[in-house]
């Protein structure tokens, strides 16, 4: 079970070089994809788990921060 007691909400800057490393579902898990940022942020605004690789707000990520930007997002595969 995975919690987030913490009701702060942190906004940060994405760095122009960001890198978004996701799982594809389809051929899970040992194929990974270059997520596309604005494919990503859509993915977002879904009320249900989405079709497709990109599964928004119904999946859990890693965010890597450097000096205050985030440089890179992975995936993490839960089961």
């Amino acid at each position: 079970m995975i919690v987030n007691d913490n009701p702060k909400l942190r906004t940060l800057p994405a760095s122009n070089a960001l890198v978004i490393d996701l799982l594809d579902w389809k051929r899970c898990c040992e194929k990974r994809f270059a997520g596309d940022p604005a494919q990503f942020e859509t993915a977002f605004t879904a009320q249900s788990p989405p079709a497709g690789r990109y599964r928004g707000s119904f999946s859990a990520y890693w965010l890597t921060v450097e000096d205050g930007v985030v440089t890179r997002i992975e995936e993490q595969y839960l089961p």
